[in-house]
């Protein structure tokens, strides 16, 4: 297994351009499966491709195994990928799609099909070595390109958005696949998506990206509980936070409107103006006239959620229910916010004002 460490890595692409990827550091332990998440161009598969020796590094050190690889070939760095568009050869079987990368380092004939038929077992294609990728479904596909990275017996994965052709519903069974695979093998791997689900499901730990910089790095369940700034709050979780224009003073929090939240029982060093965060989850329904009113826009029904929308002070608010709640559109209901659940960010920076989930009571 590998330890990776990658020390202020930086990628620009030409000397007019600016810088893709700034000053990344992160230290990857052996066995870990972490993900790198993010929107669209936030530069997570660029990052993948420089680990994978498929793109220059502009500066920074890359070290695996406590050996520099910055300039080392991508066939030297005893690595694996699995792309998004599988990357099979058509005109070969499944058993001849797995076994290409072994024929290529010419191993014995007899060690490849021991191989291939191991690893075959492994992700249940032994029914289909003879088969064609035509003649297979898009989930079989993403299978033999796994047992393709798998046969290889190397100490790294990289995985770049490798189940974004699927399905929702298959998407959910390769994802169990992938984490047992993970789970047998122990192979360290850096697995890239956009799609949060993925990311909070799979992690051990998650790297948040955005514009080219690490926003934030750490287990699912601290990057929801514990968002460092108000991008990764907005990101991370389905729905995503609602955030209410608010302000400070003393250790009061009200909204803009006057509305007050509640008293903050921790000393913040700041006052005035704040951003307010909260889970959609985290609001509730005022058992009486009292508290935040709002109307009802629209209502979507998830099956166990009932998802309701509305306005706050003209922001856009989501707050859960449970789907047996009698509420309808164009309904009038009162809120309410326990300030121990509210997230609490600069306006100007972004940055959150503490860095746990609720103020302490």
């Amino acid at each position: 297994m590998s330890k990776i460490e990658m020390l202020n890595i930086t990628k620009q692409f030409d000397d007019k351009g600016g810088k893709v990827i700034h000053n990344f550091n992160l230290e990857i332990e052996e066995k870990e499966f972490i993900v790198f998440v993010g929107p669209s161009g936030c530069g997570k598969s660029t990052t993948l491709r420089m680990l994978a020796g498929l793109e220059s590094i502009s500066g920074g050190e890359l070290w695996i195994d406590k050996k520099l690889v910055n300039k080392l070939p991508p066939k030297d760095r005893d690595i694996a990928m699995v792309f998004q568009n599988y990357a099979l050869f058509p005109h070969l079987t499944v058993f001849d799609n797995i076994a290409f990368g072994l024929k290529i380092r010419k191993e014995d004939r007899k060690v490849i099909k021991e191989k291939v038929h191991q690893t075959a077992e492994i992700l249940g294609l032994t029914p289909y070595l003879k088969r064609k990728p035509k003649a297979l479904s898009g989930g079989q596909r993403q299978r033999v390109a796994l047992g393709r990275a798998i046969v290889r017996d190397v100490n790294i994965f990289l995985m770049d958005e490798p189940l974004s052709n699927l399905d929702a519903k298959l998407r959910i069974h390769m994802r169990k696949e992938i984490i047992n695979l993970h789970r047998k093998l122990g192979t360290t791997t850096i697995y890239v998506t956009h799609d949060q689900t993925e990311a909070m499901t799979m992690a051990s730990r998650i790297v948040i990206l955005n514009k080219g910089n690490i926003e934030q790095i750490g287990t699912p369940k601290e990057v929801y509980n514990h968002p460092h700034t108000k991008f990764v709050a907005s990101f991370i979780g389905a729905p995503p936070m609602n955030f209410l224009d608010g302000q400070i003073e003393g250790n009061e929090l009200t909204l803009l409107d006057g509305t007050s939240l509640g008293q903050i029982s921790r000393d913040l060093d700041h006052t005035g103006n704040v951003s307010v965060g909260i889970r959609p989850e985290d609001i509730y329904l005022s058992k009486s006239d009292k508290g935040i009113e709002m109307k009802v826009e629209y209502i979507e029904l998830m099956g166990a959620d009932l998802n309701v929308h509305g306005q706050i002070n003209s922001a856009d608010v989501i707050f859960r229910l449970d789907p047996e709640t009698d509420i309808n559109e164009n309904d009038v209901v009162h809120l309410e916010i326990p300030a121990r659940k509210i997230h609490l960010f600069d306006p100007k920076t972004e940055h959150s004002l503490y860095y746990s989930k609720g103020v302490s009571e």
